[in-house]
């Protein structure tokens, strides 16, 4: 049990330092992209060229994934009370809202159970 911690906690660490670099050369380079997308290319690269094996950071991708639909549910309650509280919410902006962030977890998860089928192969 230590050891898979002590595994989890360094993969992650490690996928930090990967943010963090990313976040680094956007301010840099002053590129017009968010640090996190710059930060998945960075991730995509290392892994696809082989310099980044991805047992390196499958343990620790595999715990936060399994984990991303609960970031949604805050900014989705933010976005939903907000406005409540001023009154400004309507029936519109709640469908709106609660079709659009099924569709994003839908697709989001759709494209990482592709991607894992593929690397299993």
């Amino acid at each position: 049990m230590l050891q898979y911690a002590g595994r989890l906690v360094l993969q992650i660490g490690f996928l930090f330092i990967i943010y963090q670099s990313a976040v680094w050369l956007v301010q840099l380079t002053a590129l017009p992209i968010p640090a996190n997308v710059a930060g998945m290319v960075i991730l995509m690269l290392l892994l696809f060229s082989g310099l980044l094996p991805e047992a390196y950071v499958q343990l620790g991708a595999s715990a936060m994934l399994r984990y991303l639909g609960l970031l949604f549910v805050p900014f989705c309650v933010a976005a939903v009370l907000g406005p409540a509280a001023n009154g400004l919410v309507s029936l519109d902006q709640l469908i709106i809202l609660t079709v659009t962030t099924v569709a994003g977890i839908a697709a989001g998860g759709l494209v990482f159970q592709y991607l894992e089928r593929g690397s299993q192969k």
